[in-house]
């Protein structure tokens, strides 16, 4: 049998669960995204009724990440603008302190090892281009893997009572392919599925304690398995979110793709050879020589540049306004891509910085909804230690502005722990560093001068130095 046409084994395909052990955050991608352009009537069309369109919206959002740089940088910025800070307090304070703390280390270090600052903006960015998007959380105490299984053979299920949006998965559109890729538990009820007779018919079933009737081929994903929706609406399935801007981003690469290949290629530059003639007009040159001078220019000049051999005057016009009108072509359709979304030109502008601290606050206002899913999620996979994660509210831009406030708290009873979080290590990391630094009394090692503002009673002004740290001229100048 030929080696391409063998049948894969589970060994080749299946989810190690020790896949990751390192600092790395995989996640685990089991569909192509394969994509086609579409035109902008086609796109108008669509929009008619997106949720109706959801699968070719998808496709047209696809391809734009894929070949729109505006595009995928708006995509980036909103996926990667929340900072994804976060503190982790108890859900009620009745336990003893030992008992709290210790759920307390215990909580934070999930949270530390489920990398929610790395992975929580990439599943975002997936959302936004996807519209929605469905994941298996693979993670256990030493690894950290989200699957993401593909968005053609699930729908949105429910919102169970952990606020959880749970899916179901379409057993009878699995490929061959993607089932040993997918997880385990996929796998189990595909098996059972197939052995009760690839049923399709609805039956009443008990779902989560409801009795409902339901296609027998539509399995509902355990709590490990969760749905993200870029509308954060209650659809079986949404479509991406900049939908309303395809058009706008499909005219802005035209635009481009015009500039760049047809106003280039009829932009040609002429060079006049100019043949000597008499008083009476009459060439001093043979035909056959003129032809051999206007053959070798041809030859040797660069492209888009040809010779014309005459003898006659000739005056030049320049076409270079043509071209720039083109370029603010260019330049308008990149305008309108800024004002259609809301998002500032100075966000992504090298040339200055004005107004990018209220754009960003804007911008981060739109995206705050999100952080619902994201300590929906958090919150469950702490649900045992009796734990709760709440994200920040600010942005990258905004952290060090955010840190500096925390801090001119703390002598007034703030926080130390939006202090801690801000600062941009974990919670757990940051701890396990206070108590190592407490362990070899880092104070003893490295003292802290005290500041004039800290000096009381006789100790005024700046701190004394040791002798040995006395410069030459300052011993001389005390002994004098």
């Amino acid at each position: 049998m030929d080696e391409q046409k063998k049948k894969p084994v589970l060994e080749d395909f299946c989810i190690p669960r020790a896949y990751a052990k390192s600092a790395i955050f995989p996640l685990w991608q089991s569909s192509s995204r394969t994509s086609t352009s579409y035109t902008n009537e086609q796109i108008t069309n669509l929009l008619k009724d997106p949720y109706a369109s959801y699968k070719k919206l998808r496709d047209v959002s696809n391809w734009l990440f894929a070949n729109s740089p505006s595009y995928g940088n708006i995509v980036d910025y909103l996926s990667h603008l929340l900072s994804f800070d976060y503190v982790v307090y108890p859900a009620e304070v009745k336990k003893n302190k030992t008992t709290i703390k210790d759920r307390f280390q215990e909580a934070a270090k999930l949270i530390r090892d489920a990398s929610v600052k790395e992975i929580y903006p990439e599943m975002l960015k997936r959302t936004i281009v996807n519209g929605s998007t469905y994941w298996y959380d693979l993670g256990d105490k030493t690894n950290t893997i989200y699957v993401e299984i593909d968005s053609s053979i699930c729908q949105l299920a429910m919102v169970d009572d952990d606020n959880i949006w749970r899916f179901y998965i379409d057993l009878a559109m699995i490929k061959a392919d993607q089932y040993y890729e997918m997880p385990e538990e996929i796998r189990n009820a595909y098996n059972d599925w197939v052995d009760g007779g690839r049923k399709k018919n609805k039956e009443e079933r008990e779902i989560e304690g409801t009795k409902i009737a339901i296609q027998n081929n539509l399995y509902l994903v355990g709590k490990r398995g969760f749905c993200l929706t870029s509308h954060i609406e209650k659809m079986r399935n949404d479509y991406p979110l900049l939908a309303p801007l395809f058009k706008d981003f499909n005219t802005h690469e035209e635009n481009k793709t015009y500039l760049n290949d047809t106003l280039k290629a009829e932009v040609i530059k002429i060079v006049h050879l100019k043949v000597p003639v008499d008083e009476n007009g009459v060439p001093l040159m043979d035909k056959d020589i003129i032809q051999a001078y206007h053959d070798s220019a041809k030859e040797h000049l660069p492209a888009n540049v040809a010779p014309m051999t005459n003898p006659f005057e000739v005056s030049g016009i320049s076409l270079d306004k043509s071209q720039s009108n083109q370029t603010n072509l260019v330049e308008h359709s990149q305008t309108v891509i800024s004002n259609d979304s809301g998002i500032s030109t100075t966000v992504f502008s090298t040339e200055t910085t004005n107004g990018l601290s209220y754009s960003t606050a804007k911008d981060v206002a739109k995206m705050l909804p999100y952080y619902y899913y994201f300590t929906n999620i958090a919150n469950y996979k702490i649900k045992a230690q009796k734990m709760q994660v709440k994200f920040l509210p600010h942005s990258f831009h905004q952290r060090l502005d955010q840190h500096k406030t925390y801090a001119a708290d703390l002598p007034l009873g703030g926080s130390r722990m939006l202090w801690v979080a801000t600062s941009g290590l974990e919670i757990y990391d940051a701890m396990k560093v206070l108590e190592f630094e407490q362990e070899i009394n880092i104070d003893e090692l490295l003292p802290v001068k005290a500041s004039a503002a800290q000096m009381s009673g006789d100790e005024t002004g700046r701190p004394q130095k040791e002798e040995a740290e006395k410069a030459d001229s300052t011993i001389k100048t005390e002994q004098a």
